[in-house]
């Protein structure tokens, strides 16, 4: 978005915003981005699946890159400084490969812990891999 104005009248800044256009980019490039980032996306569910001991429903990827890094970004469970470097990527393409990243790390991270192949026993209802 771009800012046009802060009010600071009413005890805390209220911003007058305009929504942007974001780049597309390349479209060939960004749908490679979408098909090995769903693929590391879909691997790193089946670890967490495998943790859990039940079945993650309901999950479906846009075929839009843009809608599909966006909808990513807003489910991965990360840090604020790199939630705002996916933010900050130029197009759906770089927000993506940026995905595939982060997702492939965390997918290490389960299997440096030793938690794939093995169940946890009834984890309850609040289980969190946080």
């Amino acid at each position: 978005f771009t800012l046009h104005a802060i009010n600071w009248d009413v005890g805390s800044g209220l911003a007058t915003v305009s929504w942007r256009d974001e780049p597309r980019g390349d479209p060939a490039r960004a749908h490679a981005a979408l098909a090995r980032t769903a693929a590391a996306f879909d691997r790193y569910l089946n670890a967490v699946t495998t943790v859990a001991t039940r079945p993650i429903e309901g999950l479906r990827m846009s075929s839009d890159p843009l809608s599909a890094s966006y909808d990513l970004a807003a489910r991965l469970t990360i840090p604020t400084w790199e939630r705002q470097q996916l933010l900050e990527a130029e197009d759906a393409a770089r927000r993506l490969a940026l995905l595939g990243q982060l997702i492939a790390r965390e997918h290490r991270l389960l299997v440096a812990c030793g938690l794939i192949g093995i169940s946890l026993d009834h984890p309850g209802p609040r289980f969190t891999l946080n």
